[in-house]
């Protein structure tokens, strides 16, 4: 009996011991599971609260006399790019291109005169609403040229474009187009689980990769 005693005696403290464990394992899980949901919160509020103000920026330099002149001024409208730019700095640049894909103005003033492929750019919304295309492997709208020799893209470099469409005084339909840069995004991410042990990427809601806290996630 003594035996018997000791050993079910033995076995009882195995048990507690063992539901202890799996009721801190349970918990430790929950409040991972939490602080997971936090960040990925934290996250996300800067994503979007990023790419809004890109949008809202776009909004209004579409409103811009200057690129709804109906006879446009190439170089006033660079020069109000270009200004438009230094408040974006999550922004590569900043292009004014035609709906047949003729760049009429750029940051990048290499690009102006480019032609480039516009699907590749992504469905646009009608005039006076934005949209978010594709990410697009390259450094600028020279990678999607429809004519010349392709740039050769480092590994890991792309743009995510913001387009806008607009109309000028002459009816003439124009798209505003800002190279939205995802490593503002992926430094963002990196600062925000520096000192954390989880990984993070953001999607769109139809799962295309936007940014990656870890190198060679896009």
């Amino acid at each position: 009996m003594v035996l018997v005693g000791g050993a079910l005696a033995a076995l009882g403290a195995l048990l507690a011991v063992v539901l202890l464990a799996v009721s801190d394992f349970r918990s430790t899980i929950a409040a991972d599971q939490t602080h997971a949901a936090l960040l990925a919160r934290v996250l996300e509020d800067q994503a979007t609260r990023t790419l809004e103000s890109g949008e809202m920026a776009l909004d209004a330099l579409s409103a811009s006399p200057v690129l709804r002149a109906s006879a446009p001024d190439a170089e006033r409208m660079q020069a109000a790019l270009n200004q438009a730019l230094l408040g974006l700095p999550f922004l590569r640049a900043i292009a004014v291109v035609d709906v047949h894909g003729n760049v009429v103005a750029s940051t990048n003033g290499s690009e102006a005169g480019m032609r480039i492929h516009m699907d590749q750019l992504g469905p646009r919304g009608p005039v006076g609403r934005s949209s978010i295309g594709p990410l697009i492997m390259g450094r600028g709208l020279g990678a999607i040229r429809a004519a010349g020799a392709a740039q050769e893209v480092p590994q890991g470099l792309a743009f995510l474009p913001l387009l806008q469409s607009f109309v000028t005084e002459a009816g003439r339909p124009l798209v505003l187009v800002g190279l939205a840069n995802p490593d503002a995004f992926s430094n963002f991410q990196y600062l925000t689980l520096e000192t954390e042990s989880y990984d993070s990427v953001i999607t769109t809601y139809r799962g295309g990769v936007l940014a990656g806290g870890d190198d060679g996630v896009i």
